[in-house]
């Protein structure tokens, strides 16, 4: 038997595969071992453990969506960044919901590159408010709103709570909608 030579990023990309396709409580040592067609013992020279491959996993999630958030923003200001990125972050979750889950839904103690890149995505909804034109003491709680309203859609979405015959299209676009007029400069 030919001994498979693996890496940190392998056991990292099987670990995103494994729970994109079966959810972050399915995210064994054993089974990252078989999508790599190794014995889960070759994992331990890569990461400490199970709760090693979960931060790692996180890590690595965290930064993927804080990477596809940010480039929806390229270019774009106020409105138009607003839902470019709200709109990036729902695809992002109903095209990962495993790693989207472990990006936002910290389970034990964060490493320091997860609590960075969810650091990252709140400074760039405050940085999209800010473009806005609201007060400026009003700007940190209306992007944490606007963060929450879209996070909160989209774990609905992905959760199966909405019914099923609702255009969540529709849905999210009203959603964007009434976040703008909500946190209009003229509203007080």
């Amino acid at each position: 038997m030919v001994k498979q030579r693996i890496h940190s990023e392998d056991v990292t990309d099987a670990a995103l595969d494994v729970i994109d396709a079966n959810g972050p409580d399915e995210l064994t040592l054993s089974r990252v071992a078989g999508e790599l067609g190794v014995q889960s013992s070759a994992l331990y020279n890569h990461v400490e453990g199970l709760s090693g491959l979960r931060q790692n996993v996180a890590a690595a999630a965290s930064e993927a969506l804080t990477t596809v958030l940010r480039d929806a923003a390229i270019a774009r200001s106020g409105r138009d960044a607003l839902v470019a990125v709200g709109t990036a972050y729902r695809r992002f979750a109903v095209d990962h919901p495993g790693q989207f889950a472990a990006a936002t839904l910290l389970l034990g103690d964060p490493a320091p590159e997860t609590t960075q890149a969810i650091t990252s995505i709140t400074e760039l909804f405050i940085r999209i408010v800010d473009g806005l034109g609201v007060a400026e003491d009003r700007v940190v709680d209306d992007a944490r709103a606007i963060h929450s309203a879209i996070r909160g859609f989209v774990i609905l979405e992905i959760t199966q709570g909405f019914d099923p015959s609702a255009n969540l299209n529709t849905s999210f676009e009203h959603l964007l909608e009434v976040l703008l007029r909500g946190i209009s400069p003229d509203h007080a």
